[in-house]
């Protein structure tokens, strides 16, 4: 159990309900802080994500053979060597609830942008190269481009799994009170 802290230990830090000035303000403001990202160590590696640059598509093919040849390059990711796993992308209110609704990598993309394959190498510049030597062979399929669109039952399905057409949660109503009781007596709606 922690033990208050002694009146004359805070004396001695007269800083509560005053304000203090950072220690770390004038590093920051000149640029000369150091963050996370400053320090070297050795044997680290750089991650680079390839993205897919199509808007729904199943992926033939992904040859990273050129990528690994790359002098630097240690290591290259895609669906076919990660395990297939589902995972929630992020955190939501109801995170207790989320449903898993995506692998780390698929064949599979969903959305422009999706990450389609991970290098690790030995410096931001090669793993940067690295991605441009990733060659990946897509096979288009039907997109979907607004709400109203992945709402409607006559638009192509996007995910395989979920609760209902596109719905990768399940709906989440939220009812309080009697609203046609607050309508009656309101005096303006």
């Amino acid at each position: 159990m922690n033990a208050p802290i002694p009146a004359q230990a805070l004396a001695q830090h007269d800083v509560i309900g005053r304000s203090v000035k950072r220690t770390d303000l004038t590093a920051k403001v000149t640029g000369a802080a150091r963050f996370t990202a400053d320090f070297t160590w050795p044997g680290l590696l750089y991650g680079r994500i390839k993205r897919c640059e199509v808007a729904h598509a199943r992926i033939r093919r992904i040859d990273v053979s050129r990528a690994l040849a790359l002098p630097g390059v240690e290591a290259v990711l895609t669906h076919e060597n990660v395990p297939r796993v589902l995972h929630a992308r992020s955190p939501h209110p109801r995170s207790a609830s989320v449903t898993p609704d995506q692998y780390i990598l698929d064949d599979r993309v969903r959305y422009w942008g999706e990450g389609v394959a991970a290098v690790a190498a030995t410096t931001e510049e090669i793993a940067e190269e690295a991605l441009g030597l990733i060659d990946i062979d897509y096979e288009p399929l039907p997109a979907v481009f607004t709400v109203e669109e992945a709402a409607d039952a006559a638009s192509p399905a996007i995910h395989d799994r979920g609760f209902g057409h596109n719905l990768v949660l399940a709906p989440h109503v939220v009812t309080r009170g009697d609203i046609d009781k607050g309508f009656a007596e309101a005096d303006v709606i």
